[in-house]
């Protein structure tokens, strides 16, 4: 792991403790009374997959039980949805608390879970979807090989199981959305006019920090401070991930510190670090000095002259060899 942060609350330690010996999950069956690969948590009304993302089998012991980064993981529960994954189409991956519901803290040995309910479940990390909150390059995850719960980096691989949503127990899915938080901060410094060399990337939440998985919120990027003129495609749609990613921001003005603002509706908007205006592609040319004077012919000029380079915006471009 290239970064983890263990973190438990004891909340949620003794909301464990309590549940935990008297989960009973119900291991749904199908018309001829074969397990259908999925299980019921009557505690949340929670639909969980029985089995981890590509294992196979009616007790999971086929296959192999696949390790993703985080945002490959996000983006299993569109492929199991356009599958009808065990006949459903409104498959997730599981927030946080929904995920730390389902260990069992009075094993022994691992598997921390119940593996009547979910057999051959690898003792390892798993994904939620919910981000780590000081750093957003980092997200939760469940290590069920005690237990723990960690803030685990987005690039490292962890395994992946889904969950539908319940009816008794749905506080525990994201909320509505409220807030636009920043993922990616764009380039701290660039040239007017040249595109960001790090393009922004913002993320939809609900009040308490999830990530509300849902395409199409339109995502509109301004200036906020230090004026000028932002071009490219300033307004992009939140994909499935909650995340709206921009590709082609520019911006254009004098020289000088700017700010950008990331907006949609009543949403509480984001707002990104300080990105530095240098000069940029030199395009004119003008007599600094030396314009209008005679000399007799021999005779060095009094005020040699000299010219001044300068970007569409009238910022002085250094370093531009001028030939007289």
């Amino acid at each position: 792991m290239n970064r983890a942060i263990l973190v438990f609350s004891a909340a949620v330690l003794l909301w464990l403790a309590m549940a935990a010996p008297l989960a009973a999950f119900t291991v749904n069956l199908d018309n001829d009374g074969s397990p259908d690969g999925t299980v019921t948590d009557p505690a949340t009304g929670l639909m969980w997959d029985r089995c981890a993302w590509k294992q196979t089998g009616t007790n999971c012991s086929g296959g192999s039980a696949d390790i993703l980064t985080w945002q490959a993981a996000l983006k299993i529960a569109v492929e199991a949805n356009t599958n009808n994954h065990l006949g459903y189409n409104d498959w997730r991956l599981p927030n946080r608390t929904e995920l730390e519901s389902l260990v069992d803290i009075t094993k022994a040995t691992a598997p921390a879970i119940n593996e009547t309910a979910f057999p051959h479940t690898p003792p390892g990390f798993f994904w939620s979807s919910t981000v780590f909150t000081p750093n957003p390059a980092l997200a939760w995850n469940v290590f069920f090989g005690n237990g723990s719960t960690y803030a685990n980096d987005q690039t490292n691989d962890s395994h992946v199981r889904l969950v539908r949503s319940g009816q008794s127990f749905d506080a525990l899915a994201a909320g509505v959305a409220t807030e636009i938080v920043m993922i990616t901060q764009p380039s701290s410094a660039t040239q007017s006019g040249v595109s960001l060399a790090q393009q922004p990337v913002v993320e939809v939440r609900d009040a308490n920090g999830n990530p509300v998985l849902a395409a199409g919120t339109s995502i509109t990027a301004a200036i906020a401070s230090g004026g000028g003129t932002l071009s490219g495609t300033t307004t992009v749609a939140t994909a499935v991930d909650g995340r709206a990613t921009f590709t082609d921001l520019a911006i254009s003005g004098s020289v000088g510190d700017r700010t950008l603002s990331f907006s949609a509706g009543s949403l509480t908007p984001a707002t990104s670090g300080t990105i530095t205006l240098s000069a940029g592609t030199p395009t004119q040319m003008a007599i600094n000095a030396g314009d209008g004077q005679s000399a007799t012919a021999g005779t060095a000029v009094a005020t040699p002259p000299s010219v001044i380079v300068r970007d569409t915006n009238d910022n002085p471009v250094e370093g531009v060899e001028v030939t007289f």
